[in-house]
């Protein structure tokens, strides 16, 4: 590859940032489209077979990518070129192995594994998305390498151009497909994941193959035999830190695996008949769960960037600089989520009928009014919780991460078990257990990364005046949509204008108020917390 070629793909800082903001839209909003492009039953046989996918798009995105990107950059730092070539090598081929064997037990288990969901027709679309994790997890190989030779360029663009494929080809092919039923239709859907990602993993490997990664390592054998971890558990750990750092982060994609395992059979169990919990279903899973962690992966995005920040006044002992760090991303969630929460609330039913005109009517749209208004207080949660994750990833606080996580989803476990076997709460039950996770995982983590900061949580600057604010705005959009503008205008117009008002008055108040307020320069500090460095 020339010189001018990488340095156009290259691109900068900027330019990955909203390319890398594009891919996460993009994904983000593909169940919405899909929702209005086939029936409600159909984003249910799909959204059965997504959590699979979401579990090991964490593992490979985040997971096993990072901690080979650790391996290859040692090697590197050693100017060991040969243990560079060998560290991925040995990752491709143990990725791929492992893949193979998981995509044929999915496949050949998709049938039993639909049943388990109370969905047995999701399983063409559970066979459909079985090489996708092959294929992740290959593609998690060629990332860590890129990344561990400091070449992010690749991971950006294969991350947009399986979203963009994914979105297209998942969409052509379900609406075509749509005619011949709801399952065939979420297998189109299916299928687009898995091409998307085909797509995604060929340009990875064309970028390889023209060098895009070429540094000046020196291939010398006593470089090699100086490095300092032998391949075996180098290998090792970049699994055991992979697997952990995905179960750390990864308690949406687990509740979205329990949500599948457990509405519909524990539904039908406590007496709805099975087109009913395939609907409730289908519009908590593909409607409302989607448009409530919306938000929170383009903060997640946006939040990342604050990694190597905290990392460093982590270890250099900064701590007013690492409380300031801290305490402005707290002040932003709140400004933001507050106010997000409260206007998802308000709006739900305007919102909802406006996304999903022709799909949502009725008792669908009832239904998904009522889980959308209790899964909005989870938005604020979700963003907290990785707000503090960020946070703990950048102290080096892995194991609470993963044992706040597991906790979290034990609660989501318990409290599906107990609601959903109820007919007075039904489906509103997993609403409610998601909404009990998040709150328990942000609040667990929001007191470790207090404590290790030796920071106090700002009850007046965070919560309290943007939650005065966001009350104030939540009631002017109540007045504004329901008494003015819906009786003299269409409903887009209305929510339009109803939105842009409210948004308008929460930041003028927050203004007036200083409800961003604080000085950051002097943060609150507790005397109760030692922040421990080495833990």
């Amino acid at each position: 590859m020339t010189k001018n070629t990488k340095r156009i793909l290259g691109g900068s800082a900027a330019l990955f940032g909203l390319l890398g903001l594009s891919a996460t839209v993009i994904g983000a909003i593909y169940p919405i489209l899909l929702e209005n492009a086939i029936d409600t039953e159909g984003v249910a046989f799909f959204q059965a077979a997504m959590p699979i996918y979401a579990i090991f798009l964490m593992l490979c995105s985040i997971g096993l990518p990072n901690a080979l990107a650790r391996a290859v950059a040692t090697r590197a730092q050693y100017n060991d070129g040969i243990g560079v070539k060998l560290t991925f090598r040995y990752a491709l081929i143990t990725f791929s192995a492992v893949g193979v064997v998981l995509a044929l037990l999915l496949f050949q288990g998709s049938d039993t594994i639909a049943q388990w969901t109370g969905l047995p027709n999701a399983a063409p679309a559970m066979r459909a998305i079985a090489p996708t994790v092959l294929f992740l997890l290959i593609v998690a190989s060629f990332r860590g390498y890129f990344q561990g030779l400091s070449a992010n360029a690749p991971t950006i663009y294969s991350q947009l151009l399986e979203q963009a494929f994914k979105l297209g080809i998942g969409l052509v092919l379900a609406s075509l497909w749509s005619k011949d039923g709801p399952s065939k239709a979420a297998t189109g859907a299916a299928l687009g994941v898995m091409i998307g990602e085909a797509i995604s993993l060929a340009l990875l490997v064309l970028l390889y193959l023209l060098g895009f990664e070429q540094v000046d390592l020196d291939h010398d054998e006593v470089n090699h035999m100086t490095a300092p971890t032998p391949l075996n558990r180098v290998m090792l750990n970049v699994w055991k830190d992979g697997v952990t750092n995905m179960l750390s982060q990864g308690l949406v994609p687990i509740c979205m695996a329990i949500d599948a395992l457990m509405i519909v059979t524990r539904l039908t169990e406590a007496g709805f008949v099975t087109s009913v919990s395939q609907m409730a279903y289908g519009v908590f899973a593909g409607v409302v769960m989607p448009l409530a962690v919306f938000p929170s992966l383009i903060w997640k995005d946006l939040n990342t960037e604050f990694i190597p920040s905290i990392r460093e006044q982590w270890a250099l002992k900064q701590m007013d600089k690492l409380r300031r760090t801290v305490g402005g991303i707290y002040r932003m969630n709140f400004f933001i989520f507050v106010p997000v929460s409260i206007g998802l609330f308000v709006l739900a039913e305007p919102l909802l009928s406006m996304l999903f005109p022709q799909s949502l009517q009725g008792v669908e749209l009832a239904t998904a009014t009522s889980l959308l208004r209790l899964s909005s207080v989870s938005v604020l949660a979700i963003a907290l919780g990785i707000s503090s994750t960020i946070a703990l990833i950048g102290m080096r606080k892995g194991t609470l991460l993963l044992i706040s996580t597991l906790l979290a989803a034990l609660v989501k476990l318990a409290l599906m078990a107990i609601l959903l076997g109820r007919k007075s709460t039904n489906v509103q039950g997993a609403a409610f257990a998601s909404l009990a996770a998040f709150s328990f995982w942000a609040i667990a983590n929001t007191i470790q990364v207090l404590e290790s900061a030796d920071l106090a949580f700002d009850w007046l600057t965070w919560a309290a005046k943007p939650g005065a604010a966001g009350a104030a705005m939540g009631a002017l959009a109540f007045l504004l949509y329901k008494q003015a503008f819906s009786r003299f205008l269409g409903p887009l117009p209305s929510l339009l204008l109803t939105v842009a008002i409210s948004v308008a008055a929460y930041v003028g108040i927050c203004v007036v108020f200083r409800a961003t307020g604080g000085n950051p320069e002097k943060p609150v500090v507790s005397d109760r917390f030692k922040p421990n460095f080495d833990a």
